[in-house]
This record gives C-alpha cells, structure tokens and sequence, in this order.
C-alpha cells in the first residue's frame, strides 16, 4: 500500500504542475505527519478546493498547516478509491492526528 513516492509543496502552482485530473487518492502533510487522505474523481480540482475553503470548511486542515500533498491514480469506480482512503486512514489513525473524522 503506497501513495505514489515523490511528495509536492503543497501550493497553488504545484497542484497546477503536478496533480492529475484523473480519479484517486491523495494525501496531505507536514514534515512526517500525515494530516488528511482523500478520494476524487479529479485530484488537482479537489486539491485546489481544499487550498480555497479549508479555512472555513476544514478548519482541522487549515490548522494543521499541510506543506506538501501526494497522490496514486485509481481508475475506475468510486468504491475502489473509497477503500484505498479508508486503508490509508487505519493505517495512519493510530500514530498520526489525522483530520479525518469518519471513513468513506
């Protein structure tokens, strides 16, 4: 179980340059902490979101203060990239303060 191994800054123009528009995952964090993972049909839409209303609508992100993003394209249905976020937050919710407030 990986997120793809090369990190991003977490900044407007890296998830212009860097983040697909294809479906997947993605995951947010700052220095070795995992702070939020997430699912879209359209991760660079998604990210980009996040940069624009986390101060409102996920104030634990904003807070947290994520420096870099990463990311594994999942093609296909939603269910298969609910289950890889899901995965991805067992993992991470025992050693990490994850934002995350519930699965799928």
């Amino acid at each position: 179980m990986a997120l793809n191994d090369q990190g991003h800054n977490y900044n407007r123009l890296n998830i212009n340059q860097s983040a697909p528009t294809g479906a997947g995952i993605y995951g947010l964090y700052r220095g070795a902490a995992w702070i939020y993972f997430g699912e879209a049909g359209n991760i660079r839409d998604r990210l980009t979101q996040h940069m624009d209303r986390d101060r409102i609508e996920q104030p634990c992100i904003a807070q947290a203060a994520p420096t870099a993003f990463c990311f594994q394209l999942i093609p296909g249905a939603r269910e298969a990239r609910v289950a890889a976020q899901d995965a991805w937050i067992r993992a991470c919710q025992g050693e990490h303060r994850l934002c995350n407030q519930r699965l799928g």
